[in-house]
């Protein structure tokens, strides 16, 4: 007796499913593992050294070790040593070195931040760092430290320079001399109003020219002249007082020699429209003193006595 087994026939599709699967995991394992070689290659190469395409302020750091890279952004980056800032107030002009003012350069930090390029964060992320660096370029800024307190200082010692007091002007008598002191605007350096300024300006890293900001306070009077002149008219000659003659009593006179006038000069602040302004004449309480004992007799005390003024 002869059996017969029956033949299964099984779908096609039961079979390419798995080749197709390990093809795939295939082909990603492969690419995983040129990958893993290409970025340990090359950072195997770049072993402690700066990756290429990494530069900082335009200064190309590749292949250079953290070291040099100090060394040289030192040697390169010199604006705060050679820098210069100008403070200009009128026609004077100081002048001065970001280093000075308070800015350096801190050149280990500068070039420690170069060198951490593509050497943070997970491994893929590093490599597409370093990719992108090597292709397009990874330029950082410079580090600068910047003591605010270093340029305030500066501005401190630059005011002992700028500012002046206010003077009113004066008039005063020495003897039989008048003497005339002019005014004089006050002036006053605005440090915190400049600093922000400084600040500004280097961080440009460029040279630059920064009016000082001074404020200035005008006096009350800042010009006597006129009345000066005045007081020397008072005093340029004896005054001669004269009572008129009348009612049977005679004419009297008085002579006022210069050193006495000068004792009974008044000098006065009034105000006026515009402010104030000095105010020159013969003190009203001396005169009283001084002829209250030679009053004449037709010169009644109930009323005035006229006098004339001789030069």
């Amino acid at each position: 007796m002869t059996s017969i087994s029956p033949t299964v026939s099984r779908p096609a599709s039961s079979t390419v499913m798995p080749q197709i699967f390990l093809s795939v995991m295939g082909g990603l394992l492969l690419t995983f593992l040129v990958f893993t070689s290409l970025a340990t290659g090359y950072q195997y190469r770049h072993s402690g050294l700066i990756f290429p395409g990494v530069s900082v302020a335009g200064i190309d750091l590749a292949g250079l070790t953290h070291a040099e890279a100090s060394d040289a952004l030192w040697e390169q980056l010199n604006y705060p040593r050679e820098g210069r800032i100008a403070f200009q107030d009128g026609s004077t002009i100081w002048a001065a070195t970001p280093a000075e003012l308070g800015l350096v350069l801190d050149a280990h930090n500068t070039a420690l931040a170069a060198y951490r390029v593509g050497r943070s964060g997970n491994p893929i992320s590093q490599f597409f760092t370093q990719v992108n660096a090597l292709q397009s370029g990874k330029d950082l800024p410079p580090l600068l430290v910047y003591d605010e307190n270093i340029a305030r200082n500066y501005l401190v010692n630059l005011a002992a320079t700028v500012d002046r007091p206010t003077i009113e002007a004066n008039i005063g008598v020495d003897g039989v001399e008048v003497t005339l002191r002019s005014g004089q605007v006050g002036r006053t350096l605005d440090v915190d109003a400049t600093l922000p300024l400084i600040g500004s300006q280097m961080n440009s890293l460029t040279d630059g020219l920064i009016p000082l900001l001074v404020h200035e306070t005008p006096p009350v009077i800042f010009d006597a002249s006129e009345q000066a002149e005045i007081a020397r008219q008072i005093l340029a000659s004896p005054l001669t007082l004269t009572t008129p003659a009348g009612d049977g009593g005679a004419q009297v006179s008085w002579e006022i020699d210069v050193q006495t006038l000068a004792g009974m000069l008044a000098i006065e602040r009034v105000p006026t429209a515009d402010g104030e302004q000095y105010q020159i004449g013969v003190s009203t309480e001396y005169l009283r003193g001084f002829f209250g004992q030679y009053r004449p007799r037709n010169c009644p005390y109930s009323g005035e006595c006229p006098l004339y003024f001789q030069r």
